[in-house]
């Protein structure tokens, strides 16, 4: 088993000031230069996966301020033919700055601190930011970007934004319509929407691959990676799309407060709304509403004006 250099003292603590000393620590078994797949920092040692190959990776161990390597890193998927578009520059990780993270992430009311993950976000074809996790005790967690600002996460049982404070995206769907707008740019197309509250799922045109369309999920933590959306990829891929403002997004709360108005079941909640072309050529707007034995929907076109309930 190799060893590597000192990076601060046998009691450094990975989570406070003793991530700093990270890099130094691995250099002389990795160079000052590597590419990571993954860095894990728990209180009293930190896991730093280094890729090694186009399709392998060397887990490493920083403890008590000296690094030795630990085992392979065990890929999976895509990564395991091809691990570059998972990997970062060890400088675009400021190891330096997880202290200020986790300060933040309690301040917002991170309940416990169990460790702090980093990796590449995003999907591999746009290579993603950096982004690291601050994780707490059940189930809370925050990520942050790489210059340490809270992007959001789940916080007591809640989806939260950057702030700490809970996302309703069914009170706020302009938020659903900024992150597209500043993923994809004014010129996306839609197949479909779905808002449910915590999270939207939606499915958008593959620029890059004519009549493919791809299922993404928003959360407080931003935009997944892409799967294929299968039903409404193919040659009539284009009569299914539309722009992104073919509806007033901030519309939405009024036509969700006028559905539970025209759903006549006690005790029903919004389960979720639909946005498609519900008309064939023209998009329309549905307000799923629920109970545990019935459902209802109410159906709008895409200004707003109802058009049936069910």
């Amino acid at each position: 088993m190799r060893t590597g250099g000192t990076g601060g003292t046998g009691t450094a603590d990975y989570l406070g000031a003793g991530a700093a000393g990270i890099p130094n620590a691995l250099a002389p078994l990795v160079g000052k230069a590597p590419k990571l797949r993954s860095a894990t920092l728990f209180p009293k040692h930190a896991v730093v996966s280094v890729q090694t190959a186009k399709n392998k990776a060397m887990m490493y161990t920083v403890r008590e301020g000296v690094a030795s390597e630990f085992a392979a890193d065990t890929l999976t998927g895509d990564a395991a033919q091809d691990l570059d578009p998972y990997v970062f520059p060890l400088s675009e990780l400021k190891f330096e700055g997880i202290p200020a993270m986790v300060a933040t992430a309690q301040r917002l009311g991170l309940r416990g601190l169990t460790m702090v993950s980093c990796q590449r976000s995003g999907f591999p074809e746009k290579r993603g930011n950096v982004a690291c996790r601050v994780h707490g005790e059940q189930s809370d967690s925050l990520d942050f970007s790489p210059a340490g600002k809270a992007l959001g996460g789940t916080l007591g049982g809640k989806a939260v934004g950057g702030d700490g404070k809970p996302v309703d995206y069914f009170t706020s769907p302009g938020l659903v319509r900024a992150a597209i707008l500043e993923r994809f740019g004014d010129k996306v197309r839609l197949a479909s929407v779905s808002l449910h509250g915590e999270y939207a799922i939606f499915s958008a045109e593959n620029a890059a691959r004519k009549g493919d369309v791809d299922i993404y999920d928003l959360r407080a933590t931003g935009i997944g990676r892409p799967s294929p959306d299968r039903i409404n990829s193919g040659p009539d891929a284009n009569s299914k799309l539309f722009a992104l403002d073919a509806i007033d997004w901030n519309a939405l709360p009024a036509l969700i407060a006028d559905a539970r108005t025209r759903v006549k079941l006690d005790g029903a909640v919004t389960s979720h709304v639909g946005i498609d072309k519900i008309f064939g050529n023209d998009v329309g707007i549905r307000v799923y509403l629920g109970t545990p034995h019935r459902n209802g929907s109410v159906t709008y076109d895409a200004r707003g004006k109802f058009q049936r309930a069910h």
